[in-house]
């Protein structure tokens, strides 16, 4: 008799329970680490631009074109810090971290 292998549900590497009780790897939390650097640089450039221009609607016009390219960097690093985590969950030797 086939039995049809059950492709959509692979076993899970980790269990619920250590997923539960796993902590942040160096490398997942080195990309958050990064993620945050990067949030501080909003601050940053919206100070600069401030002392140059007073009205703060200027300031985000002028600054919008930073603000998006940020954001686009957060995003990758946000991928990163994502493929880490489904690596470790998916890392059959790795219960500890993900």
């Amino acid at each position: 008799m086939y039995v049809k292998p059950d492709v959509f549900n692979p076993p899970a590497a980790m269990t619920i329970q250590e997923l539960q009780n796993a902590k942040l790897s160096s490398i997942t939390a080195g990309y958050l680490a990064i993620y945050l650097k990067l949030s501080d640089l909003y601050d940053a450039v919206w100070d600069v631009a401030a002392k140059q221009y007073a009205d703060p609607k200027t300031v985000t016009y002028v600054s919008k074109d930073f603000c998006n390219a940020l954001a686009a960097a957060q995003n990758e690093v946000m991928r990163l810090a994502e493929r880490s985590i489904i690596d470790s969950i998916e890392d059959l030797d790795n219960s500890t971290e993900i």
